[in-house]
């Protein structure tokens, strides 16, 4: 199977086709890997979503426009994500404030990460695609949150974890084509697609289920969603 980055867009009418009304919630650094490399939609069926039940962080394509992402990335990767900004739509709702400030009361957690997490504990439905490791390990490591630790157990993705299903289904081929103007910018996906398009799939499967192992010894198992109990039964459950 074959990725155009740069096809043209399609729009999605807005509506919440998903089981039980299920949107997931993309992350900025998570949005951007996708995103420049024309992955969105296939994010989506990775979770049994339509690109019509994903949603992204407001402030995205301003910050693509100005300041350190700008700084950090070449036109065409901003423009390639913005155009993926035109099409998903904004986050619209907010967390309490009481929520919000509990989690911005955390060293590691960031206004955008505390967005995330603090909507994630009020809507049991949503789940997250996160890239942030920091937050999530700020999260899991103090105590005044554990409560919020526990409630997104099992709901939140990370982008090793998509990208090791793609692997396996669209190629290693495609995949590190599409992802290969990222890689100077990445470091997981220089080491995962260190070949290019002549990486071996062992070493793929390989390099991406360490980070995932790794992840789970730092996070706790229970934390990253499964996909397969996903897939199975329509709602994410604890690995």
């Amino acid at each position: 199977r074959r990725v155009n980055s740069t096809q043209e867009h399609k729009k999605f009418p807005l509506k919440d086709s998903s089981p039980a009304g299920r949107l997931l919630l993309i992350d900025s650094d998570a949005f951007i890997v996708f995103g420049a490399s024309g992955l969105i939609q296939e994010v989506g069926e990775v979770l049994n979503l339509e690109v019509q039940d994903l949603r992204r962080l407001h402030p995205l394509p301003n910050m693509l426009d100005r300041g350190r992402l700008a700084r950090k990335y070449p036109p065409a990767i901003r423009e390639r994500v913005k155009s993926w900004c035109a099409v998903v739509p904004p986050i619209t709702q907010a967390p309490s404030a009481e929520i919000r400030q509990r989690l911005l009361g955390v060293e590691g957690v960031h206004e955008g990460e505390a967005e995330l997490f603090g909507l994630l504990f009020e809507n049991p439905n949503y789940l997250l695609l996160s890239g942030d490791k920091v937050a999530m390990r700020a999260l899991r490591g103090d105590p005044r949150l554990t409560d919020v630790y526990e409630s997104l157990c099992g709901r939140v993705a990370c982008s090793e974890m998509i990208l090791l299903v793609l692997v396996k289904t669209i190629g290693v081929s495609a995949l590190a084509t599409a992802v290969a103007p990222m890689r100077e910018h990445n470091g997981m996906l220089n080491v995962t697609f260190s070949m290019g398009t002549n990486t071996p799939e062992a070493h793929c499967i390989g390099g991406l289920s360490s980070y995932l192992a790794e992840m789970d010894r730092e996070l706790g198992a229970p934390f990253l969603l499964n996909l397969q109990t996903l897939n199975q039964l329509g709602g994410p459950e604890a690995r």
